[in-house]
């Protein structure tokens, strides 16, 4: 277990190491190593099914935003430069996302209601009929999609 721990510990690290100011890299790069030490805990592996289930939740959602920023916000171009500005069109409200941020949570919801990947079995959602044929990822994919586009607007498109 501490041999397949140790390489998420690393890769926890490196994100730290490049982003974080050189006066707090090591006390964060320690603080993150406490999920890879949990990972590592044999609980962990007896559970893993449910795992799965979750990160896939989470993805789900993610790649989600990702399709729709890109291709429905940014309509497929990106200004590369502008990225790596603080103060640019990338950097939207103090640096975070706000729509993504809150279409993510409630895009892994809505999935949720539909399955309920920790138990393997239907949400309160899932108890309807057309779930019962259907997979929960694409009704909360096109949820989330929707949801995102929805918060953009609401929040005021930025200058693009």
């Amino acid at each position: 277990n501490i041999s397949s721990g140790v390489p998420m510990i690393y890769n926890q690290g490196i994100p730290v190491k490049t982003v974080v100011k050189p006066d707090l890299k090591w006390s964060l790069a320690l603080l993150t190593t406490l999920p890879g030490v949990l990972l590592a805990w044999p609980q962990y592996f007896y559970n893993y099914g449910a795992f799965l289930g979750i990160v896939g939740t989470a993805s789900m959602a993610y790649a989600a935003i990702l399709l729709m920023d890109y291709f429905v916000v940014k309509r497929g171009k990106i200004d590369i430069k502008a990225v790596y500005y603080k103060t640019g069109k990338y950097w939207y409200w103090g640096g975070f996302n706000i729509p993504a941020i809150l279409a993510i949570i409630l895009g892994i919801l809505f999935y949720w209601l539909i399955y309920n990947p920790i138990t393997y079995g239907p949400g309160f959602l899932g108890t309807f009929e057309i779930f019962r044929h259907a997979t929960a990822m694409l009704p909360a994919f096109v949820f989330t999609c929707v949801i995102y586009l929805a918060l953009y607007v609401a929040f005021g498109r930025r200058k693009e």
